[in-house]
């Protein structure tokens, strides 16, 4: 009987012992959900919630907890490079350190989890996995965000102004270099003398005439103001 009784106190104690080190998803704190809302990411925020992820047992943290996101159904309709640039963005700003309180167990942030209409978002700050197969990493971003910089430089030298097939802005650099080694940077600068000798050594460098010189440099000049 004593043995009996000695095993159902055991029991007792061990299962006190494992419902104490269950995390207590009511303990978590409302600060990131704040931060979330501050965020760009916020604005596709319908709802937030937490789950529990897997249980780590290393040194620091026994249970990484998910941060659930509903989110609207636009964000859908960003591009992947946009998707994980705002959760990489939020992860790496507000849960990048890790721990977070979740009762007596120690807990660490796991993924960001996003969940729309139609898809779901799992992102750990550097790749993101769409419905549990298409990957994405940052090093894909970087690639795109790398293609659609030179995009945009190409099409800016498409669409410059150009006078007699060189560009307005190579020309007005030009004559900005001039003025600077002529005047000591502007100190001498008498203008019935170096505004002539800058139209034409710009005239004969680039074979405009000396008016066209002088308008692009003080087209360029008033864009300043």
């Amino acid at each position: 009987m004593r043995r009996k009784i000695l095993y159902l106190l055991v029991m007792v104690l061990l299962l006190v012992a494992c419902s104490k080190t269950e995390p207590e998803l009511s303990s978590i704190g409302k600060e990131d959900e704040e931060y979330l809302m501050e965020d760009d990411l916020g604005s596709y925020v319908d709802e937030v919630s937490y789950e529990i992820g897997k249980k780590i047992e290393n040194e620091d943290y026994d249970y990484s907890i998910n941060f659930i996101i509903k989110a609207k159904d636009s964000f859908d309709q960003l591009e992947n490079r946009e998707k994980l640039g705002l959760m990489g963005a939020f992860y790496q700003g507000y849960l990048h350190e890790g721990y977070v309180n979740c009762g007596s167990p120690e807990c660490s942030w796991g993924n960001i989890v996003i969940k729309t209409s139609n898809n779901a978002y799992v992102s750990d700050g550097y790749s993101m996995i769409t419905n549990g197969k298409n990957k994405y990493t940052w090093e894909e971003l970087r690639e795109g965000n790398g293609k659609l910089a030179d995009q945009a430089e190409a099409s800016k030298r498409a669409n410059e102004s150009k006078t007699n097939g060189v560009s307005n802005d190579i020309i007005y650099k030009y004559m900005k270099s001039a003025y600077d080694d002529l005047t000591d940077n502007g100190a001498n600068y008498i203008p019935e003398v170096h505004d002539p000798l800058v139209d034409e050594m710009a005239a004969q460098r680039f074979g405009i005439t000396e008016a066209q010189a002088n308008e692009i440099y003080i087209k360029r000049e008033m864009e300043k103001y």
